[in-house]
């Protein structure tokens, strides 16, 4: 199957209806859920058609009495009725996503992240709605949670947030010492290949098993394209896997990390818009300065506290010492007078567009509008130190990125915000304040004339541009927020087909006749010219043949335009038969098709999810299995993933079937038997949610609950113990 694998591959529920405590529910293309009746598999949906509405409206709001305009009920009542009544005591109930390594678009740099959304009751609504509590982000390391942003629910969008800045850095900086050493290791592990010279090879396919020098395991494929549109192999390498990772001895997280970031199959694919990205830069800047910084610093760091009262003279020792130089231009009382100029410039007003004359100057007054002076940047500094410039700075740099991690407008990290990072202001009005000074040092045909802003700028540089690390966080920043919206088009792509999904009807009028059908199929008729590139046609004409219904449908011939339209079966003589004819399990299998073709047609991103209630209603057994089969193509052809609700037995027996072929892999499919509320109904030691897997040789990792599979089992077993069963 391709790897079209749902925006997030978890969902979990607390304290929402039967699930009292934390359950989650990994996810697939193909995921079925299963169960006893009442059980909480409709309360799966529910919640997914419950965040469907969230995101589809404003993202802070929970609405229980508004239909959602998508026209999917979820019929919960009120935000009390979503609560687990065995906890009376909590008002709250969360809903949490986990977002999978290995996101291209925004990047997701960061592991498994996981998205918990805080709801609690609306206070101000007489309609017992519920809002959003608070949005929280993070990611699990070692059993423990470790938080990387959090906002409250009134501030999603345009209020404070925090974004965990040490974090980012931290993360960033074991990013790059890792990957030369990541890198060099796999090139080895590249095969390119001549498809004109290897016909062989050039055919190879994603997931074959092949042995690259000391390592065979599944690889993945480079591909290119010539003047005929053929795809070719032009390399491949070993599939960057668990098995892979612990071959070589690297952390996976890590190593999925630069497969996407750098891709270190050669092909440079970053998150940042320039070709070369400070992320791997290695250098000073990128692992420590926030700020870019003048030389001169250099030398104000070896000056301890203590001797802050010479100051100035320590300096120009130091001066003259590093370039003797100096002494042609100055002479250390020139060089103090240079200290008084540079705090008389800082006093200065600032107008930007007077009415007589433009006098602007360079800013560097600290966060409280006092002047920057000397003396108050060697008092600035002794208050954040206990030892030299070099530990003010470390101490500082902390503390300003404890700052600039409570975030207090919508857009990105604004590190010269006074109002909000006193200490990151104050500490680039100092930087800026030596910048004046290295600048005067090395222009001393000017130091008798006043300070020009052009002219600074101009021998400014570097110092006014944004460091490595800085941009490094930005873009962090905004590609982090990015992921977040990506994410949430899982539940608003979400289509939903419940049980019932449609009346036989003789006649569909484009009014609703008791189920969604009628007005899906306006849609759809009207939208059939607009997709007509698309495969849907072609796909709905395949299963109609698989399942022995005809080889095309007519619901045009038969239109009455604004009221309604017969729907008619070709035959393969050519004759046409209205479906209600064919029987009510047909009627509810081609209402299913037609839907999932739709989602086909209009299918852009190749993420879009159906949510289908009982998928195998009135249908026959042999063609309860051959369901499998549909949704199997249906994610091939259009990328569709599924969550399946469902009692057939036949549809998973068909799935192993298929995984034990080598049709469809194991990770392809995820099943979730959801056990009795009341745990002392369940079996001893039986979850709630019991997670089970397909291995590759078909079978189950897990058994399902008694009475499900092995019911029919119990009653052959039962009949064969009758008295009279072995008589003729």
């Amino acid at each position: 199957m391709k790897k079209n694998y749902p925006l997030i591959n978890e969902f979990c529920l607390e304290n929402f209806r039967v699930f009292k405590e934390k359950s989650a529910f990994e996810l697939a293309p193909i995921t079925v859920l299963t169960g006893a009746n009442s059980a909480g598999k409709s309360s799966v949906i529910k919640a997914l058609k419950l965040m469907h509405d969230f995101y589809q409206h404003n993202g802070r709001n929970l609405s229980f009495q508004e239909a959602p305009s998508s026209g999917y009920h979820h019929q919960l009542g009120d935000f009390e009725m979503t609560l687990n009544n065995q906890r009376p005591g909590k008002k709250e109930m969360s809903v949490t996503y986990k977002i999978p390594l290995g996101w291209r678009y925004p990047i997701n740099y960061w592991g498994d992240l996981f998205i918990e959304h805080l709801f609690s009751i609306d206070k101000n609504s007489q309609l017992k709605n519920g809002h959003l509590e608070s949005l929280s982000v993070y990611i699990e390391d070692k059993g423990k949670k470790v938080l990387i942003s959090q906002c409250e629910g009134k501030s999603i969008g345009y209020g404070p947030r925090y974004f965990n800045i040490p974090l980012v850095i931290e993360k960033f900086k074991s990013l790059q010492e890792a990957y030369p050493e990541y890198k060099n290791k796999i090139e080895p592990y590249i095969v390119e290949v001549n498809h004109r010279e290897n016909k062989d090879l050039s055919s190879i396919k994603d997931g074959a098993i092949l042995t690259v020098k000391d390592y065979t395991g599944p690889i993945i494929c480079t591909y290119t394209v010539d003047e005929y549109q053929n795809f070719h192999v032009v390399a491949y390498h070993p599939e960057f896997n668990q098995q892979f990772a612990d071959f070589m001895g690297f952390d996976l997280v890590k190593l999925k990390i630069f497969e996407v970031i750098a891709d270190i199959t050669g092909d440079w694919n970053t998150i940042f818009s320039s070709s070369k990205s400070p992320f791997f830069e290695k250098s000073d800047d990128t692992n420590v300065f926030l700020f870019n910084t003048p030389k001169i610093l250099d030398l104000v760091a070896q000056i301890p506290l203590a001797n802050y009262d010479q100051f100035e003279q320590h300096l120009w020792d130091l001066l003259v010492e590093k370039d003797p130089s100096v002494k042609n231009s100055y002479s250390f009382e020139s060089f103090f007078q240079l200290f008084e100029k540079i705090d008389a410039y800082a006093r200065q007003p600032n107008v930007r567009y007077g009415e007589e004359k433009m006098h602007e100057t360079l800013n560097i007054s600290f966060a409280d509008d006092t002047a920057t002076s000397i003396q108050a940047i060697k008092d600035f500094i002794a208050e954040n130190s206990s030892a030299d410039f070099n530990a003010f700075y470390k101490e500082i740099i902390q503390k300003i990125q404890q700052e600039l991690s409570y975030q207090y407008e919508y857009d990105n990290i604004n590190i010269n915000d006074a109002k909000h990072h006193p200490n990151s202001w104050n500490l680039h009005s100092i930087i800026k304040y030596f910048f004046i000074l290295e600048f005067s040092l090395e222009r001393p045909d000017l130091k008798d004339k006043d300070y020009d802003l052009s002219e600074l700028r101009k021998s400014g540089g570097n110092i006014f541009q944004t460091s490595a690390l800085y941009t490094t966080l930005e873009t962090a920043e905004k590609e982090f927020y990015k992921l977040l919206e990506r994410s949430q088009e899982f539940f608003t792509a979400c289509e939903f087909i419940e049980s019932v999904k449609t009346n036989a009807q003789r006649l569909y009028t484009f009014s609703s006749q008791g189920t969604s059908f009628n007005e899906f199929l306006s849609k759809f008729i009207n939208d059939y010219k607009k997709h007509i590139h698309n495969n849907a046609p072609e796909f709905i004409n395949k299963w109609l043949k698989n399942f022995n219904i005809g080889k095309k449908i007519d619901y045009q011939s038969n239109l009455i335009s604004g009221v309604g339209t017969q729907i008619n079966i070709v035959r393969e003589n050519d004759t046409k038969i209205n479906i209600v004819d064919l029987g009510y399990g047909v009627t509810q299998f081609l209402a299913l098709l037609l839907r999932i073709a739709d989602v086909g047609k209009h299918s852009n991103s190749l993420h879009n999810t159906i949510v289908i209630e009982e998928p195998e209603t009135n249908l026959h057994p042999k063609y309860q299995s051959q369901l499998a089969d549909l949704f199997i193509d249906a994610h091939r052809e259009f990328g569709i993933n599924f969550i399946l609700e469902t009692h057939s037995e036949y549809l998973i027996r068909k799935l192993q079937y298929l995984t034990a072929k080598g049709e469809i892999k194991p990770e392809d499919t995820v099943m979730h038997y959801i056990g009795d509320p009341d745990k002392s109904k369940r079996e001893p030691g039986e979850e709630q949610v019991r997670t089970i897997h397909i291995k590759p040789n078909g079978q189950l990792t897990k058994p399902f609950g008694s009475g499900f599979i092995d019911e029919s089992s119990i009653w052959i077993k039962g009949m064969f113990g009758l008295p009279n069963f072995n008589r003729i």
